[in-house]
């Protein structure tokens, strides 16, 4: 690999990881009203928000029961940290190495 291919690919994962960061506080921040609170019929997203912050409070069967899908929001949240942890401390370690 080169070196312009892992700057390039470091910071498409940095941009796009921001992006979505920023999508989800804006989704907890702003008090929306959605479509699917008027009607009878709920979306695929409905309790999402509940659910993760039961995930937050350690309650796995009540974000379990308030939206799957929030258990799998919250895997692929952790799986990006881990990978902007790993990406971060290779390149420190590059840095460090560079001196």
């Amino acid at each position: 690999m080169t070196r312009f291919y892992d700057r390039s690919f470091f910071l498409a994962r940095l941009i796009s990881y921001s992006i979505i960061f920023f999508l989800l506080v804006a989704s907890y921040v702003l008090p929306d009203h959605y479509l699917c609170e008027e009607s009878v019929e709920k979306c695929f997203a409905c309790g999402t928000r509940t659910g993760i912050m039961r995930l937050l409070c350690l309650d796995i069967i009540g974000a379990i029961n308030a939206n799957p899908l929030s258990i799998l929001i919250a895997v692929c949240a952790m799986l990006a940290l881990s990978d902007c942890l790993v990406a971060l401390l290779v390149k420190l370690k590059n840095v460090a190495r560079v001196r």
